[in-house]
């Protein structure tokens, strides 16, 4: 009988428990409704749109953003953002805070919020300015490695769909320098290579223009004669 007794009194104290499980789980639903529903705040086009703050203060093209403030509104695709003078990509805003991504060449980190229908925006500004960090990007700017890594010497283009096409080379130590009277003329030279080489940034190609030095390892000017110094031998430019 007693076993009868404790059986019925834990099988009803586990219906309790799920039922009290049950309504604490309802109500926490419930309550992130609200919670969510109450950060949600509409754009009012009556109302000026503020920018009181934002974090982080500083960062590079790509950096995630949050600008905080009022009156942004819910709908990205009524929000601009402008970083720099640069549209920054919007993600999303809960109406007083807003993520989007900064984007490149944003260097003078002036912030503006512009929100509403694209013909007549309401516009906010930041008081204080993102510090922009541009990024140092490695890149191949000149010929192409082949799969052997035995790609020749030649002149030709910078970048061409045609590898034939393209220069290539530049195995060895080198020494470059800007030309003064020139500055889209860099000139080059590599150890245990005869050549002078001009780079020309002005139409995209690279010449050799001398090729009977000896192990040539600097190049330099004379303001007054327009000299070319290859490391041992002088050389008059025309």
């Amino acid at each position: 009988m007693r076993n009868n007794d404790m059986f019925n009194v834990t099988h009803s104290s586990r219906k309790y428990i799920v039922l009290f499980i049950w309504i604490l789980g309802l109500w926490s639903c419930k309550s992130e409704e609200q919670n969510t529903t109450s950060s949600s705040v509409p754009f009012d086009p009556m109302q000026p749109v503020v920018v009181e703050d934002f974090q982080p203060k500083s960062g590079g093209m790509g950096q995630r953003l949050i600008i905080y403030g009022k009156n942004f509104g819910t709908d990205p695709s009524m929000i601009t953002v402008l970083i720099g003078g640069k549209e920054a990509k919007v993600i999303s805003s809960t109406g007083d805070a807003l993520y989007c991504l900064v984007p490149r060449k944003a260097f003078s980190g002036d912030i503006e919020v512009r929100v509403g229908p694209k013909d007549n925006k309401v516009v906010g500004k930041a008081t204080t300015r993102f510090q922009y960090e541009r990024k140092m990007v490695v890149s191949t700017v000149i010929g192409y490695r082949n799969e052997r890594g035995d790609e020749p010497w030649k002149d030709g283009k910078f970048k061409d769909s045609d590898p034939n096409k393209m220069a290539s080379g530049f195995w060895n130590q080198s020494f470059f320098k800007f030309d003064p009277a020139n500055p889209k003329h860099l000139w080059a030279v590599f150890d245990f290579n005869n050549g002078l080489y001009l780079f020309n940034f002005e139409d995209s190609t690279v010449t050799k223009v001398r090729s009977d030095l000896d192990r040539p390892r600097s190049v330099d000017f004379h303001p007054r004669s327009q000299v070319y110094d290859c490391g041992r031998r002088p050389w008059w430019r025309k």
